[in-house]
């Protein structure tokens, strides 16, 4: 009945909805070929001397670790606002994520943030609850990612299977912390008024490593486009570089998704690794490919929108 259910507003669809469903997914597809069509292009016609991969199999790699990225976000968040009691379907959660997802452009990135869930039955309406309980979600996403990169750094300076195993034990013990943390303090900041679920022990390090594992796919998705003229030795470096510029382009509020400040950050680090030309070419191909994603995503999400509550 469920699955029923979940399917009901897609086989209902008015004809309306359905030009609008082949539009759109003609838009998608054709922003994929135009993108793969321009990498092929400038890794064969052009003479720059670029160290990078522009092989169509390394941007559909790239673009598939963003998407997982985006599903797992999409399903953390849902778990996480199952601990406050919130109930949202998958549909509603990847609406919710596409609005975190395009919000990122806008100045302060507080409209994705508070964006999420507004959208429901009743129409479009802010909730006090789901925005408070999504600023604590993505704070606690960024301290983990904080906590991500300093063990990637950790793994590659410290050397010795005891020290190694010391560093990876009290990484996993600080998300769970990270974890019961942020849901204490976001309980507190939403008072007595809601029924909070207790987080086990279990509940908080599985979401701490599904956090972990957003960020550790947002690092590894650069890799691909690395051409030949790095050592697989700098990949430990080059991930930490990525991962600090990332988080650096976060907490950049006035850059819209951090453009700027995270490939300044990047070309930075990784350029006392690499020649710096080689590192600005990567992490510009990289955001690139995030962009071509993002408006994928959030054309997505627009149209699940629309077929959700029947908005012509």
């Amino acid at each position: 009945m469920r699955n029923i259910e979940g399917s009901a507003w897609l086989v209902g669809l008015g004809e309306s909805a359905r030009i609008k469903l082949v539009w759109s997914s003609f838009f998608l597809a054709a922003i994929i070929a135009l993108v793969l069509a321009a990498i092929y292009l400038l890794k064969t016609k052009s003479k720059l001397p670029l160290d990078l991969n522009f092989s169509p199999v390394a941007t559909m790699l790239v673009m598939a670790l963003m998407l997982s990225v985006y599903f797992l976000s999409a399903f953390l968040w849902q778990r996480y606002l199952r601990i406050y009691n919130i109930f949202r379907s998958f549909q509603d959660i990847l609406i919710d994520t596409g609005f975190l997802v395009i919000g990122k452009y806008f100045p302060g990135k507080i409209v994705g943030i508070l964006g999420r869930g507004i959208v429901s039955k009743q129409g479009v309406k802010l909730s006090r609850i789901n925005s408070i309980v999504s600023v604590g979600e993505q704070i606690s996403s960024l301290c983990i990612g904080v906590l991500t990169a300093g063990w990637v750094i950790a793994l590659v300076y410290i050397s010795g299977l005891v020290s190694l195993s010391v560093v990876t034990v009290c990484y996993f013990f600080l998300l769970c912390i990270s974890i019961r943390f942020s849901t204490s303090v976001t309980s507190m900041v939403l008072g007595k008024g809601l029924s909070v679920t207790t987080v086990s022990i279990y509940s908080s390090f599985t979401l701490g490593i599904g956090y972990a594992s957003t960020w550790l796919f947002t690092g590894i998705s650069i890799i691909p486009l690395f051409g030949e003229g790095w050592l697989a030795g700098s990949t430990g470096l080059l991930l930490a570089a990525f991962l600090i510029s990332v988080i650096a382009g976060w907490l950049a509020f006035l850059a819209p998704a951090g453009i700027g400040v995270r490939e300044a950050i990047f070309t930075s680090l990784a350029g006392s690794i690499v020649p710096w030309e080689h590192a600005l070419s990567w992490v510009l191909m990289h955001r690139l490919i995030c962009c071509v994603i993002d408006v994928m995503f959030g054309v997505t999400c627009v149209v699940l929108t629309t077929f959700r509550y029947g908005k012509k």
